[in-house]
């Protein structure tokens, strides 16, 4: 009962946080600056980085590996690489902004 009650609970953070990585995705692709400066799309990035540091993602990792996901889950978010790739993505943008800011406050622009 309790490991059945753990699995559904899985599951709905996996599609809360899936929605959340396809937005951000998107907006990454369309405006990568809107991910710094939309209120909505900062909450998410920052929820979607707690998930992945916390330990949930793993634990959501090893549901999906123990093959206890259902096969239609949507599961892009347990991808390493897809996630990882996507907040080194982030954080390098991230850095040549500020980086940018930098100059141009250097320069008098």
């Amino acid at each position: 009962m309790i490991r059945q009650l753990k699995r559904r609970l899985a599951i709905r953070r996996i599609q809360g946080m899936e929605a959340r990585f396809d937005r951000l995705c998107q907006a990454m692709a369309q405006n990568p600056a809107s991910l710094f400066e939309d209120g909505r799309l900062i909450a998410m990035r920052k929820r979607l980085i707690r998930y992945y540091e916390s330990g949930e993602w793993l634990d959501d990792y090893e549901w999906d590996e123990r093959g206890e996901l259902p096969p239609d889950l949507k599961r892009g978010v347990l991808s390493q690489d897809g996630l990882w790739n996507f907040l080194t993505d982030m954080e390098d943008y991230r850095r040549s902004r500020a980086s940018e800011t930098k100059i141009e406050k250097e320069s008098g622009n």
